[in-house]
């Protein structure tokens, strides 16, 4: 009976032993994921300030370009 019950705690211990190194896995590749979509989204939100501030400095610099025009339009009748 003795054996049995060890036996049994063995094969329990395994089983337990090989899930546990499965969720880890599992785990390890959902961090990867999760690392690898961070990085993305940093790459995308970096872009996206890239293109922001040019379109800052091109708005800029159409309100240079209407000031001119409105002093030439005031120019001509």
């Amino acid at each position: 009976m003795l054996e049995t019950d060890t036996k049994s705690f063995l094969d329990f211990f395994a089983k337990i032993k090989k899930e546990t190194n499965l969720a880890g896995q599992k785990l390890e590749a959902l961090k990867s994921e999760k690392n690898d979509a961070a990085k993305e989204l940093k790459l995308i939100m970096d872009q996206c300030s890239t293109e922001q501030s040019k379109i800052n400095k091109n708005l800029e610099q159409m309100l240079i370009y209407m000031s001119y025009k409105e002093f030439l339009d005031e120019l001509t009748p």
